[in-house]
């Protein structure tokens, strides 16, 4: 799937097509496409647009709808980030089809309402907005260049490769586990049990693996589903590890 905003040709894969095709799927500059079909109805009509950086033709295929738009009327880039925003995305899911995949055609997504200013102003906007996801890509690039730093540094720190001034001395090699008090499994409060959860206490689940904050957890139990389940209520700095799959649940004041 192309990921990038806009699209270019630079970033498409080569077709060989027919001077007949290129003549009725010709792209031009400032096209946009959606998707028409998903499996799930929030992944409908997502939207991206097509930005003419040289002279080779581009083509589209048949899962995407092509709208081309009215240069006249409207900056191809702000009718984008019109389609993609939070009113237009309640639009499109809400007059989809749903049956074995979810569908929406071109005419229902023509209808959908959209707050349009004077072209001047909607050149600004777009500039504005693009300016701002220029600075977003940097610092990702940015971002992902310092991790791959810490990586590297990571590695060389954590087997004594490399060592922190002032330090000096043969490292001990053990275990995770001789360096433990105890290991214990949790347990999960009964979910049908509306009285156990929404409580004052951290319930550390899967789910926090992935959105990591040391400060806080994504759901939380009371006193009453820590009594009535097989979990446990821990202090702090306790570590809590996915293995196999399952999850130790340990619960942190």
């Amino acid at each position: 799937m192309y990921t990038q905003v806009p699209i270019t040709s630079s970033g498409l894969d080569l077709f060989d097509a027919t001077a007949a095709e290129i003549k009725r799927f010709a792209v031009n500059d400032g096209d946009l496409f959606f998707t028409r079909s998903s499996v799930v109805p929030s992944g409908i009509a997502y939207c991206n647009w097509y930005k003419k950086t040289d002279i080779k033709p581009v083509v589209f295929d048949s899962h995407v709808i092509r709208f081309r738009t009215d240069a006249s009327k409207v900056v191809p880039m702000f009718l984008y980030l019109q389609c993609i925003s939070q009113k237009a995305r309640k639009f499109f899911v809400s007059n989809a089809k749903t049956a074995t995949m979810t569908t929406i055609d071109q005419i229902i997504m023509g209808r959908c309402p959209i707050d349009l200013p004077p072209l001047p102003e909607q050149r600004r906007i777009a500039e504005v907005l693009s300016d701002a996801d220029s600075l977003i890509a940097a610092l990702e690039k940015l971002i992902a260049k310092k991790r791959a730093i810490k990586q590297g540094a990571m590695q060389e720190l954590l087997t004594g490769k490399r060592r922190l001034p002032g330090f000096s001395g043969e490292w001990v090699e053990t275990t995770v586990g001789r360096c433990l008090t105890e290991i214990i499994g949790g347990g999960t409060p009964s979910r049908s049990n509306a009285e156990f959860w929404n409580g004052d206490i951290p319930w550390v689940t899967v789910k926090d693996f992935a959105t990591f904050n040391s400060r806080s957890t994504q759901e939380y139990i009371n006193s009453i589903g820590l009594c009535n389940s097989a979990t446990h209520l821990y202090e702090g700095s306790t570590l809590c590890l996915n293995h196999s799959w399952k999850i130790i649940r340990q619960q942190r004041k």
